[in-house]
């Protein structure tokens, strides 16, 4: 991950994002500094395919278990892949990368961590991209959902179930559930 060659970077952060997939090796690199390395990745390179596969190796790391994704959150990892999902003229393919990684970091048990996402995630119900969309959805529930730390309903619940209704998406969701999603093939 620290080369200056753009290639070596990309199969770097693409051997750990298969890796990442390996739930017995997460532990291991997280002890070892894949998340920080990864996040300096993302703010150093300029390829955007580095860049997709750097976030696809972070949502992978997350989605083993809640601690690994509190460590990515605690790394900064979300206000990161915020900004380059939002970024306007994001490829879809990234998008679809970007989003995923968002939706998996939306169950964290630091309310104040994830709930940066919400905005985007709603705003991103309306893309045209089945793919994107759905994750959007995916994100929103695990953000109004309890999070995996946590065992019973409490007042942070609430607060997380209004950031999501504040953001006016409710009736797109109900729109989605309708069947009138715009997509093709909805």
């Amino acid at each position: 991950l620290e080369s200056k060659s753009s290639g070596a970077q990309l199969e770097a952060a693409s051997a750990l994002a298969n890796i990442a997939l390996s739930t017995n090796q997460v532990p291991h690199l997280v002890q070892r500094g894949a998340v920080q390395a990864l996040l300096k990745l993302l703010q150093k390179s300029t390829s955007g395919k580095v860049k997709t596969q750097a976030v696809l190796a972070l949502g992978n790391i997350a989605g083993d278990d809640a601690a690994h994704e509190d460590a990515v959150l605690k790394e900064g990892a979300m206000e990161v892949v915020i900004e380059l999902a939002a970024r306007h003229g994001t490829p879809v393919e990234c998008l679809r990368k970007y989003t995923r990684t968002i939706a998996i970091l939306c169950g964290g048990s630091d309310y104040s961590l994830d709930r940066a996402a919400i905005p985007l995630l709603a705003r991103l119900t309306h893309n045209p991209d089945p793919e994107v969309c759905v994750n959007a959805c995916w994100g929103l529930s695990s953000f109004s959902a309890l999070s995996r730390h946590e065992s019973k309903a409490n007042d942070q619940l609430a607060h997380r179930v209004q950031d999501v209704i504040a953001t006016g998406v409710c009736t797109r969701l109900v729109e989605l559930l309708g069947g009138n999603s715009g997509h093709p093939g909805a």
